[in-house]
């Protein structure tokens, strides 16, 4: 559930690269299209949380194409064997579940409740979302902040935000996949 931007503090704090170089990257869309093979508004999500050990002198470019065949190798398989919805959209869903759950019996009812908003063209209303588009996290949002114009706000825009919110695991990923049996919105 980590975001790029803190992965990013986190490379660079273990001397590992250039946080700014990082991000630059990150959100470089000719970069992006050359390690997904698809464009995406960047490699958020598609960065794999896993426990890595890489080797100092790694440039930054060869430490994101690791997280990247790593999200290739577990993730993207489940992701592609299930056709009812394209994976750029369940990989986004997933993040919003990442970072709404706290406990994780609740991923595949919190991936319903989502899946039963977007069918009933309901705002998802989701919080992670509003956070993800002011750029910080907050244990309490405020009405002005539910207001920020913002693609990725779901209190003002409809559908899935365009593209994740965090890098979810495996477990996120597979509560989209299998969804809990409720009509609860």
């Amino acid at each position: 559930g980590v975001w790029a931007q803190d992965l990013a503090a986190l490379l660079a704090g273990a001397n590992l690269g250039d946080r700014d170089r990082f991000l630059a990257l990150i959100r470089d869309a000719a970069y992006v299209r050359r390690l997904l093979g698809t464009d995406a508004p960047s490699l958020e999500g598609y960065l794999f949380p896993e426990t890595y050990f890489f080797t100092k002198g790694m440039s930054e470019e060869e430490i994101l194409r690791v997280f990247v065949n790593r999200f290739n190798e577990k993730a993207r398989p489940y992701l592609e064997y299930d056709t009812r919805i394209a994976l750029h959209e369940a990989l986004t869903l997933a993040s919003l579940v990442e970072r709404e759950a706290k406990m994780p019996d609740e991923r595949p009812v919190i991936a319903a409740v989502f899946l039963n908003r977007l069918k009933k063209r309901m705002p998802l209303e989701s919080c992670v979302t509003v956070e993800y588009a002011l750029g910080m996290k907050k244990k309490i949002l405020t009405d002005r902040d539910l207001l920020v114009d913002s693609p990725y706000n779901t209190y003002r825009r409809m559908g899935l935000p365009p593209g994740p919110v965090s890098n979810p695991g495996l477990d996120s990923i597979r509560a989209v996949l299998a969804t809990a049996p409720t009509d609860a919105l």
